[in-house]
């Protein structure tokens, strides 16, 4: 009977404390974080000769106010705020804004156009950061089977029933292979626990969609979701999510993989040579290599400020594309490489800050599915530098928060909500999601 009334005053204790804490998914942290204190402290007293419950009242007592001691959790315990990424994601925000106006200045049907959408789709895509920045991002992580086969099925629906083509391919693809790419990452922490078994799994899942991505056909897609999803796995692995799996095996994972994709890529005459072209475009600069080899020429043609030209010709006049997949060309050509190596520095900001971010979540699905945010985010920002120098072959990237667009920039502001919102709950949230 003594010792139902000790316990009843230690529940009661802790009652008292959790009322003040308004995030409840830290209750259950706390309330044994507080129970174990308050042992320890009766054990003291029970070695000093007091009763049972005479410990637990004194323990109890040396405790405090349990009003004050919740209210202190509960300032602990508040969701913060990553204002860097938010400050660098606004500047971005607002130089696209300025790079889409210049653009309407210098032309007179689609530049229209191009700025005043983008007028109207920013304050969308701030409405969807911000129902993402207040979602709780552990219901995405529980139901990442259901939000991934929704995914795949609206993918499908596009293919089927609408007529989503634009140049050859659905581009509806490029921009749900986006959201697939946090999606798989806590498809993969589902499977924490199952070993390799798991690995297969979550590894079929990515299968279903690159092959999506193969058939769109998406080349930057398929690139971006298969870079990512290997990064994610990886460091599932690194993490034990799988259990204790020999990491040794991962680069047979990789290699499968590099084989799977690169049996179209070798039956497949146009795209074996787009692959030869982007190491040497200037053995077709008129045709497969032309547009890696009009980037190289404009770039290393551009003045520190100023206009640049080649030969006699405007940039756009040799430059398609140039307001959408080589915006950062356009610009560099148009008022040179300072003011473009300046947004290049931003942007490196920015990942900088992101990938800072992710590092400091304990947690393991918090990590997974942050790291996966970021490197979806992350992964178009380089790959779209890489393309805008010519450094590589081009490939159909969105600059993140800057080029024109409302889908992407939508799909974005998504992305970088559901990272701030892993962020926000950095301290109040627990290990393990039930499924």
């Amino acid at each position: 009977m003594r010792s139902t009334r000790t316990s009843k005053a230690v529940q009661d204790f802790v009652g008292e404390v959790c009322k003040e804490i308004r995030f409840r998914s830290v209750h259950a942290k706390i309330s044994k974080e507080l129970r174990d204190h308050i042992e320890d402290l009766k054990g003291e007293y029970l070695q000093q000769g007091f009763s049972e419950e005479v410990a637990t009242s004194l323990a109890i007592e040396q405790m405090g106010d349990p009003s004050l001691v919740g209210k202190q959790f509960n300032r602990t315990y508040q969701p913060k705020t990553e204002w860097s990424i938010l400050l660098i994601t606004a500047l971005l925000i607002s130089i696209g804004g300025v790079i889409q106006f210049f653009v309407s200045s210098q032309m007179n049907t689609i530049g229209i156009h191009s700025f005043s959408y983008f007028v109207k789709y920013v304050p969308i895509g701030i409405v969807i950061f911000a129902g993402m920045y207040f979602f709780n991002y552990t219901w995405f992580v529980r139901h990442s089977r259901v939000i991934y086969f929704s995914l795949i099925f609206i993918t499908l629906v596009g293919f089927y029933m609408f007529s989503l083509k634009m140049n050859g391919s659905y581009f509806h693809v490029q921009y749900l292979s986006l959201l697939l790419i946090p999606v798989l990452a806590g498809v993969i922490y589902s499977y924490r626990n199952k070993g390799w078994l798991g690995i297969f799994y979550s590894y079929m899942y990515y299968g279903v969609a690159a092959y999506l991505c193969l058939i769109a056909p998406s080349s930057s897609a398929l690139v971006l979701l298969t870079v990512s999803y290997l990064i994610i796995l990886t460091v599932a692995v690194a993490r034990g999510v799988f259990g204790n799996i020999r990491r040794f095996f991962l680069p047979l994972i990789y290699t499968l993989t590099l084989l799977i994709l690169g049996l179209p890529m070798a039956t497949t005459s146009y795209r074996l040579l787009k692959l030869k072209m982007m190491f040497r475009p200037e053995l077709d600069p008129l045709g497969a290599g032309y547009l890696q080899t009009t980037v190289q020429n404009i770039i290393t043609s551009s003045k520190p400020i100023g206009a640049s030209f080649i030969g006699n010709m405007t940039v756009e006049e040799i430059l398609p594309s140039w307001t959408t997949d080589f915006s950062l060309t356009y610009l560099i050509a148009k008022i040179g490489y300072i003011p473009g190596m300046t947004i290049i520095v931003i942007l490196l900001m920015l990942i900088a800050r992101m990938f800072s971010s992710v590092l400091k979540q304990k947690n393991t699905p918090a990590f997974l599915v942050a790291c996966a945010a970021c490197l979806a985010i992350a992964g178009q920002i380089i790959f779209y530098v890489l393309t805008n120098l010519g450094l590589i072959m081009p490939l159909s990237f969105y600059l993140p928060f800057v080029s024109y667009g409302a889908y992407g920039f939508m799909m974005n502001m998504a992305l970088m909500g559901l990272l701030l919102s892993v962020y926000r709950r950095t301290n109040i949230v627990a290990e393990e999601y039930p499924n």
